[in-house]
């Protein structure tokens, strides 16, 4: 029995309206429709439906920023410790403190009057930073300078991070300063406080 041709577009109509509604409104649906085959056995295949859906935003337009490419670094203060001094000069305890912004750590030379002062943070921050003509020079990897002198000694000074540091004092030399600075390390500030007390 052959159904009516009338009877199968109705039908195909109907189907194709069911279909539509059923799809997510979320991009463009594409409904493609064959020839209505002649056949009965065919016909049992009436429709063909090629959807292709396109979502309205892609992931590049709904991502958040990545963090670490919107907050800005944070500057961690360097507790450095020198691994060597010269033996004329001590430690002198009274003079030497830190704290969550700064440390000074001072030796001296008594016989001479001479001193070496390791300055960081809020301590080295309190000289203006290159001041006058200061000679360029490498620190640690980091534009520095020597400080500007008067002749009675010599000092090296550098920022890591946009803190400052400093190494230098009376009766020392360009040689000397560099050198105790490019020999610092850092230490975290409760194993610096203990070297203080400990020496």
């Amino acid at each position: 029995m052959k159904i009516p041709r009338i009877i199968l577009w109705i039908t195909q109509i109907n189907i194709m309206i069911i279909v539509s509604s059923c799809m997510p409104q979320i991009g463009t649906n594409t409904i493609k429709e064959e020839r209505i085959p002649n056949n009965y056995a065919e016909q049992t295949s009436i429709l063909t439906q090629t959807i292709t859906l396109f979502p309205l935003e892609t992931a590049t337009e709904n991502a958040t920023p990545n963090a670490e490419n919107t907050t800005t670094q944070k500057s961690i203060l360097r507790y450095y410790w020198p691994d060597s001094i010269p033996d004329e000069y001590k430690l002198n305890k009274s003079n030497s403190y830190s704290d969550n912004f700064g440390y000074l750590l001072e030796y001296d030379n008594l016989s001479m009057g001479f001193s070496i002062r390791i300055l960081g943070g809020s301590e080295a921050a309190k000289y203006v930073f290159c001041e006058g003509k200061s000679q360029s020079v490498i620190i640690r990897g980091y534009d520095g300078c020597f400080s500007q002198t008067t002749g009675a000694g010599y000092g090296v000074e550098w920022k890591e991070q946009d803190i400052q540091y400093s190494v230098g004092g009376m009766g020392v030399s360009k040689t000397l300063a560099l050198e105790i600075a490019e020999n610092l390390h850092p230490l975290e500030i409760n194993t610096w406080n203990e070297r203080l007390s400990s020496e």
